[in-house]
């Protein structure tokens, strides 16, 4: 087969359901044009719904899963690891990706916003860290090979220390 000049298809930029006509010629000679459809999957693609695994897009086969989460992972007491929510209820979330494993991506998310806790903490947002260590300061770019796990990292505001007054 061939395509036919003029509808070569647009690999470039994502859609689903993309039309193009092909030319197909049979070992008789005979030849007949026929429209198809096709799907561009761009190199990242959200899932809907993080939670549910019925919502996984339709991606290639090779994709891998990156999780961005705005917990923190923080030590407990007894040595073992929770994740901690310090992103306020409005800025808080869970969003899961699929990524081309075989080029550098920018996973689009918007940085948190840290809460302030009942004993007037105030947890200010500083960067993403993956499970591997590696640390992103303003953007997720890189190139994920594996399933990743992205967390929040937050630091505590200093309160300027009042000088009582003196007589």
């Amino acid at each position: 087969f061939e395509f036919v000049p003029g509808t070569e298809p647009n690999t470039n930029v994502p859609g689903t359901n993309k039309a193009t006509t092909i030319k197909v010629i049979y070992p008789n000679g005979e030849e007949k044009e026929v429209t198809v459809k096709y799907n561009v999957t761009g190199d990242v693609v959200e899932q809907p719904d993080p939670n549910d695994p019925m919502t996984k897009p339709a991606v290639p086969d090779n994709f891998v899963m990156v999780t961005v989460k705005t917990t923190e992972k923080v030590v407990k007491e007894d040595g073992t690891q929770e994740e901690v929510e310090k992103a306020t209820d409005d800025t808080a979330f869970v969003k899961v990706f699929w990524v081309n494993p075989k080029k550098e991506v920018t996973i689009q998310v918007t940085n948190p916003t840290g809460q302030t806790s009942a004993d007037d903490t105030t947890w200010i947002f500083d960067y993403w860290r993956a499970d591997g260590g590696k640390e992103y300061t303003k953007t997720i770019t890189d190139q994920f090979e594996n399933k990743t796990t992205i967390l929040a990292k937050y630091y505590k505001e200093m309160k300027p220390i009042v000088e009582p007054d003196m007589p």
